[in-house]
């Protein structure tokens, strides 16, 4: 093992621009390059994170500047198909998530990022999948080693560029600037009795997985939220995701962000199992609008069939809801459910740290919580109509009388969202949901036939209305009293 460390350090001297060691370990797969993640890289990273409070928002990973090609792995042959393999890790991170920034995936090239014995395998990602710049941000792969596998028709081989530019190093649960522990014990998983009459707005809700650069937690990170996909009253299955604007998806970032279908866990109650093997990339954002912090975003395509996703209805409405529920995944981890009985209110909310008021429902939960994380999950009414999502909130399993706010749908509309969900200006403020229904076979791009743009956006308009907003971002609560408003946490 000291030779082998020593050996690894001499690499490191010998490539100073390069942030990545080579070894050939002989254990499992030792005839694939092992390249290691430069720990002093790693280091400087962590220590330019700032401590991350308790109701900050979630930190999956961080993402630490790397440089690996084609040099870096090794190239065999099957038959007609070129293949080539590299091996990567960064010792003690809990998941890695590969971003490349350089990326020509020709004709019949397909390539995979999957933990070394293949229980999880994200792709295979092809040309399609690639974003504007001609990068791609993947998937996670659970553990500190994963496996890059490329395989190229052998006359192609010469027309492929890959370039790995940094790697998302998963954080520890209390790690400096990493996620607070996990979802708390009062949370209910969907599978339990309170999500029987809720089947398929469950089906709607996903796991948003997000690149940031600096933003709430400095830095460049990998941050979680919660989101749904929706329903137009074209009923034409354009994948719309709706989500909320403090999650931090720009227009740059947007066709970066990766969602997961069915991430929960399979009993009521049961040791969270949940998968992250069904994912889908986004394409792009139509619209985001502050004030009411809702952003939607456009998928690469139809969501594969096997996920059984639905586009799920809503009321944009300016109506109160009187009970329903709110779906989604608090701290990151598997799909939960809470339910609210005695009716909502409007409240008006600064989010913190910051300015930004959001105008939102406000309400209180019977049973379950929120949780950093659950952020951009929707607000359910009594007619199972999507009516806002989470901004910010109090509650907790520790503070079960605390109150969470929704940003509202209805403002939301008002200030241009209307262009995407009622694309031919029908006037219809309300649709109820519908099956995906799409096919495909892509893991990685969800294997969807791309859909048409909708029509532009229309300028977001200033909102004055007293309502709330709430999502699940984590920022300290402080109450505003001089103006009679609450200053909450992101969710």
């Amino acid at each position: 093992m000291r030779r082998f460390l020593q050996l690894a350090s001499l690499a490191l001297l010998l490539t100073p621009f390069c942030a990545w060691s080579q070894a050939s370990p002989s254990r499992l797969l030792d005839a694939v390059p092992l390249n290691l993640l430069d720990r002093s890289a790693l280091e400087r990273v962590r220590s330019a994170l700032p401590e991350r409070g308790p109701r900050d928002p979630v930190r999956l990973a961080v993402s630490v500047p790397i440089s690996l090609g084609l040099d870096h792995g090794a190239w065999s042959v099957e038959g007609d198909i070129a293949v080539w393999r590299a091996r990567v890790q960064s010792v003690g991170a809990t998941l890695l998530v590969a971003a490349f920034d350089r990326l020509a995936l020709p004709e019949g090239a397909q390539l995979r990022w999957s933990s070394p014995d293949g229980e999880v395998v994200q792709g295979p990602y092809s040309a399609a999948d690639l974003n504007d710049s001609g990068g791609l941000w993947t998937a996670l792969v659970p553990g500190d080693e994963a496996l890059l596998e490329l395989r190229v028709p052998q006359a192609q081989r010469s027309n492929v560029e890959l370039h790995l530019g940094s790697l998302g190093h998963g954080v520890h649960a209390l790690e400096r600037g990493g996620v607070s522990a996990k979802s708390g014990s009062c949370n209910i998983d969907v599978v339990c009795p309170q999500g029987d009459n809720w089947r398929d707005q469950i089906r709607s809700v996903v796991h948003v997985q997000i690149p940031v650069r600096g933003g709430l937690l400095g830095g460049d990170s990998i941050t979680l939220c919660s989101g749904q996909l929706i329903n137009n009253t074209a009923q034409n299955g354009d994948p719309l995701l709706l989500t909320a604007t403090h999650c931090g998806i720009t227009a740059a970032n947007a066709s970066n962000v990766m969602v997961y279908y069915n991430f929960q866990t399979s009993s009521c109650g049961g040791t969270p199992n949940g998968s992250f093997t069904q994912t889908q990339r986004a394409q792009s954002r139509l619209f985001s609008h502050a004030r009411s912090d809702h952003t939607l975003l456009r998928l690469n395509g139809a969501p594969n069939a096997g996920f059984n996703a639905y586009f799920t209805g809503f009321n944009a409405t300016p109506q109160l809801p009187q009970n329903g529920v709110a779906i989604h995944h608090p701290s990151g981890d598997e799909k939960r459910i809470s339910v609210y009985n005695s009716g909502s209110a409007y409240q008006q909310v600064v989010l913190s740290p910051g300015t930004t008021v959001v105008d939102a429902y406000r309400v209180r939960w019977a049973e379950g919580t929120t949780e950093g994380g659950s952020s951009g999950g929707g607000l359910w009414n009594q007619d199972r109509s999507l009516v806002g999502v989470l901004s910010a909130g109090n509650a907790s399993c520790g503070n079960i009388n605390g109150d969470d706010f929704f940003g509202r749908l209805d403002l939301a509309w008002n200030a241009g969202l209307d262009a995407h969900l009622d694309p031919n200006d029908s006037g219809v403020r309300s649709v109820p949901g519908r099956n995906a229904g799409g096919s495909g076979s892509g893991g990685g791009s969800g294997g969807g036939v791309p859909i048409p743009p909708s029509a532009p956006g229309s300028p977001n308009s200033t909102v004055s209305d007293s309502g709330g907003g709430g999502a699940l971002g984590l920022a300290s609560l402080m109450l505003l009293l001089a103006v009679g408003v609450f200053r909450n946490s992101e969710r």
